[in-house]
């Protein structure tokens, strides 16, 4: 096993380490621990706030190389073996997931040396963005079914907003209470850092991670921008406030106490 033949995913395994590497892949032990020269940045983002875009930004910004670790190419959730691979691509890297903080999760950061930022938005504009998502995209007809995606797009705001509640709010609750759990170094940036000062998001990134800034911040995240496909989603700021009606932020309040989440910046807006 010298390599493994996928996409983007040239694996080249020292011969001492290849029965370590198999075993874990395989049996799915996760016991290895590999610690290289090598810098490897997992972006955690919250869903609908502009993972895609900082990914991107920080890639090209600090030199790190697009190394995506989902299954099936699907970055919403990390694959073992991909994760592993991380370790042997002999180059800093940078991948992205939806995922939310688990005890396996952790235990891959920690035996992989890998370096957790994670990305968050306020949860009424997160939530009012993936109302505007199923709309836009077709490809939600395949994961809703045909049937269920007509009632949305034909149901009223209301009904739509009341339906976005019930499929994703304890979803980005979760996401956000999983990683505030976590127990380990990571770094936290916010959708609105990213809105407000690009530039200044960066360098706090670079400074942790203690990388250069290689390529001009500002022009990057405007060519991103002006692009468009890897965009801030056209959010603006504070629009879920005054999307929801009082009955769903006291729906959402809720859901939010269940869960254990108080925290006012992330939940801003409810009250």
């Amino acid at each position: 096993m010298t390599k493994a033949q996928d996409w983007d995913l040239a694996m080249a395994v020292p011969e001492a380490l290849k029965t370590a590497v198999e075993r874990d892949v395989i049996v799915g032990q996760m016991v290895m621990r590999r610690y290289t020269e090598y810098t490897n940045v997992y972006l955690f983002g919250q869903p609908k706030s502009a993972s895609n875009h900082v990914h991107e930004l920080l890639g090209r910004a600090l030199g790190l190389s697009d190394h995506p670790t989902g299954f099936s190419q699907i970055n919403t959730y990390l694959y073992y073996p991909r994760v592993l691979a991380t370790k042997f691509l002999e180059r800093n890297t940078i991948s992205r997931s939806h995922q939310k903080n688990t005890m396996d999760v952790t235990r891959m950061i920690r035996n992989l040396d890998l370096h957790p930022i994670v990305l968050t938005r306020n949860l009424l504009d997160a939530l009012a963005s993936r109302c505007d998502h199923i709309l836009g995209a077709d490809v939600d007809q395949d994961i809703m079914g045909e049937k269920r995606w007509r009632r949305f797009i034909s149901g009223d705001k209301e009904f739509q907003l009341d339906y976005t509640i019930q499929m994703y709010a304890n979803m980005q609750i979760e996401f956000f209470t999983s990683w505030e759990a976590y127990s380990g170094d990571a770094l936290w940036i916010t959708w609105d850092d990213l809105v407000n000062d690009p530039v200044g998001m960066v360098n706090y990134v670079a400074e942790w991670l203690g990388l250069p800034i290689i390529e001009d911040v500002q022009k990057i995240t405007d060519f991103i921008k002006t692009r468009g496909g890897s965009n801030l989603n056209k959010g603006i700021a504070g629009r879920g406030r005054d999307k929801f009606n009082d009955r769903q932020k006291k729906e959402i309040r809720h859901r939010a106490d269940i869960l254990g989440c108080d925290d006012e910046e992330f939940l801003g807006g409810l009250d």
